[in-house]
């Protein structure tokens, strides 16, 4: 795993950015593609 982290004991909090960025579950994978690319800077 990356950065030699435990995937079993590492919590979710120390390799996510914030704030957290969330999609519908019925939107396709090209839309969470546009999400990402056109988001602010350091989001």
């Amino acid at each position: 795993v990356a950065n030699g982290l435990n995937p079993n004991t590492t919590p979710v909090k120390a390799c996510m950015r914030k704030p957290l960025v969330a999609i519908e579950g019925d939107r396709t994978i090209i839309d969470a593609v546009r999400m990402i690319r056109n988001r602010p800077p350091g989001i």
